[in-house]
């Protein structure tokens, strides 16, 4: 359970990123040549048009293409002041950066499409633009800072009342509360979204809501129910085909079976469908991902051969584009597959480097469980001054959370005290607030009475004057 809900922070940021595949590249050829031929013939707004589908399309098929063709179409803007289209082009050239891995360049694009959308008081352009910069800072695994942009998302669709972007903020939010360890918070986002979606008649949508739904009922062991979801979000993407999303399902499906149902052909089967999917794709990353599950696969059969291979190719892969999480988890797995073949000396190779690029970038989860693996493998080759040095450590960190916790309980205990007392307190005054009251309500009744008593004394004196006047009617004619 624990593997794999640390798995999971570190990986599942894949299900924001939406690549499209080679399998779509025939029909994408066909698109660019024919918006080259309609480009050569345009001009004004219909060319700059041509030209950002043409950078789009040639995102399918080369980044670079899509980069070059998108400074063109920026070029072409400032020319013929087509400001409107250039807050798009903008945008667009920031997706092609992220897709490309570089992030800095595609968090500027962002940034100067948001001004443009801005200044055009163009909120729906404005609100999808903040969607991608909350992706990259949710990919960056800057959590806080993407939450503020999905807010930023779910105001601007209140605003326009459009309710597919304020269900894909909702998503998106539901992802970063998945990441920081809010499963219910996450639940609810991802459910409720995907009730819209539904009503909305967005099937795509509504599969990736289910499908990160998926993810939380893993993380809760209902896994039966997680690969229903699964079965049922797969029938969707091969229907529209979405082969991002595809993957992801497979390569979720694999995970279940490997973790938990211990199923490891089923699993290996699901994560070769995945990386036969990701292969054809032009961003490495989520095949290194995919090369490492399937050599976990690999180690837990004791097929260490096979497995080493795969880790090393991933590691590879995760090294050229300084994806650096990735290169802390092949490291920690190779270390754990020599560990399991008693191999401890090439597993304390591995672990060392997963520790020191843990402890460089504060992976605490990896540092933790590096540590306690290199204690075992010192343990078994009889090296008790290693030993203990990994196990001061261990000790330092255990003992500093020990004390943090028990000074969180003497917080609790104080705060509980205080509670009881201001409780008691509150009783007391209620006690005392009742007294008042009912002393209050005996003086209103006794003032009462008095008032009572008075009015009636002076009605029975008036009463007795007139009775009097009409009695003595010519003493009181003398008198005038």
């Amino acid at each position: 359970m624990i593997m794999k809900q640390f798995f999971f922070r570190a990986c599942s940021f894949l299900l924001f990123l939406q690549f499209s595949f080679s399998i779509q590249a025939q029909d994408e050829l066909l698109k660019i040549d024919s918006l080259n031929q309609l480009i050569s013939n345009q001009s004004g707004s219909e060319r700059m048009k041509s030209l950002l589908a043409l950078s789009e399309a040639y995102r399918m098929v080369s980044v670079d293409k899509s980069i070059k063709t998108g400074w063109d179409a920026l070029t072409y803007a400032d020319e013929h002041g087509l400001n409107s289209l250039k807050a798009s082009v903008l945008r667009s050239l920031g997706q092609s950066a992220q897709q490309a891995g570089d992030f800095d360049l595609a968090a500027d694009y962002y940034k100067k499409a948001a001004t443009y959308f801005s200044n055009l008081n163009n909120r729906e352009g404005l609100a999808r633009t903040y969607n991608l910069i909350g992706i990259l800072n949710l990919n960056k695994s800057e959590l806080d800072t993407a939450l503020v942009y999905f807010d930023r998302v779910h105001t601007l669709a209140d605003e326009l009342d459009n309710d597919t972007l304020r269900c894909t903020a909702m998503k998106n939010q539901g992802q970063i509360w998945f990441e920081m360890g809010e499963l219910n918070k996450a639940h609810d986002s991802f459910y409720k979204s995907s009730l819209v979606f539904l009503q909305l008649k967005d099937t795509v949508n509504y599969a990736s809501s289910l499908l990160n739904l998926s993810q939380v009922l893993w993380q809760w062991d209902q896994n039966n129910e997680a690969i229903e979801t699964l079965e049922k979000v797969i029938v969707i993407f091969e229907k529209y085909k979405k082969f991002a999303d595809l993957s992801m399902a497979y390569s979720n499906l694999g995970l279940i079976y490997y973790y938990d149902k211990k199923d490891y052909d089923r699993a290996y089967e699901y994560f070769k469908k995945a990386l036969k999917i990701r292969e054809l794709d032009g961003n490495p990353i989520p095949v290194a991902h995919t090369l490492v599950n399937m050599a976990n696969v690999y180690s837990a059969r004791e097929e260490y051969e096979n497995a080493r291979l795969n880790y090393l190719r991933a590691l590879q892969i995760y090294t050229s584009t300084d994806f650096v999480q990735g290169v802390v988890r092949t490291y920690y797995h190779l270390g754990e597959s020599y560990h399991n073949s008693k191999e401890y000396a090439l597993s304390n190779t591995y672990l060392k480097q997963c520790l020191d690029k843990a402890t460089a970038f504060g992976f605490l989860s990896y540092q933790s469980i590096a540590n306690e693996l290199l204690m075992k493998n010192y343990i078994a080759l009889n090296d008790f001054p290693s030993f203990l040095i990994y196990y001061q450590t261990f000790k330092d960190k255990h003992d500093t959370l020990l004390n943090e916790q028990s000074r969180l309980q003497a917080k609790v205990a104080v705060a509980q005290q205080e509670y009881e007392s201001i409780l008691a307190r509150n009783n007391s005054l209620s006690a005392e607030n009742e007294k008042l009251n009912s002393k209050l309500h005996a003086y209103n009744l006794t003032w009462a009475a008095l008032l009572g008593f008075g009015f009636f004394a002076i009605a029975l004196l008036l009463l007795r004057k007139v009775f009097r006047r009409k009695a003595h009617p010519q003493k009181e004619n003398i008198s005038v």
